[in-house]
């Protein structure tokens, strides 16, 4: 969104992000947003164009020197005189916050603490990683998921924590094989913990024309070809 902004000079950014975003490539946006209006960028939600307008005046206000917050409210808190009823979560600026929140390691989905496999996935890769991990269970292959939401720089203590628990890992992105998730983790991995690393990816020469989801499905960067990759490995 940042670089969007800076190529077509924009100075406010009003999105779909509910739920075309979801819909489209299966993530939330509000992290983002809230660290875009933090650079002062102000973002808002679901293509609210007066709304991006009002946060640009309110800023201007405050001779930039101040925030602003921008959310989807219903009503009045009904037993707090200082607070409101939210519709959704709001874009928020972290300044704003009474309390310093900080952005916490990858999510780690797994049944139980004990695992066969680590999946460690990125951006549309997650879902069908997730059906992926659902699908093994039934064969009796106990697999955790890791959300890799942050690339570069990676979290080599997340990739480390679920390493040292499993036997094989497995990364997934929809990306060229060399220089993005699959490579770092491997290095990390390789240097700290030895264990398999099996990377799937787009293959690193053109692809097939199509949309995204067929050209995933046509190099097993689906939940069915995750799912065979891990029983070949782990047979």
């Amino acid at each position: 969104m940042k670089a969007l902004a800076e190529k077509y000079g924009c100075n406010a950014i009003a999105i779909q992000c509910w739920n075309t975003l979801q819909d489209e490539i299966h993530i939330m946006p509000c992290a983002a947003n809230s660290l875009l209006n933090e650079e002062d960028i102000p973002v808002v939600c679901e293509t609210d164009i007066h709304g991006a307008i009002s946060q640009l005046i309110a800023e201007a206000a405050s001779m930039n020197e101040r925030r602003v917050m921008f959310s989807d409210w219903t009503v009045r808190h009904p037993d707090n005189d200082n607070g409101e009823l939210l519709q959704h979560c709001g874009p928020w600026p972290i300044s704003v916050a009474k309390e310093k929140p900080t952005i916490c390691v990858p999510v780690v989905m797994a049944d139980s603490e004990d695992y066969d496999v680590a999946v460690i996935a990125c951006g549309e890769m997650v879902r069908p990683a997730i059906e992926a991990a659902q699908a093994l269970k039934s064969d009796g292959i106990s697999a955790a998921v890791v959300d890799m939401y942050c690339v570069k720089p990676v979290d080599r203590e997340a990739v480390l924590r679920v390493a040292s628990k499993a036997s094989l890992i497995v990364t997934v992105e929809e990306h060229a094989p060399f220089g993005g998730l699959g490579s770092m983790v491997s290095q990390i991995v390789a240097a700290e913990c030895p264990k398999r690393v099996i990377n799937l990816a787009l293959p690193d020469v053109p692809v097939i024309t199509g949309n995204s989801q067929e050209v995933f499905d046509t190099y097993g960067l689906n939940a069915e070809g995750i799912a065979n990759t891990v029983r070949a490995a782990i047979r």
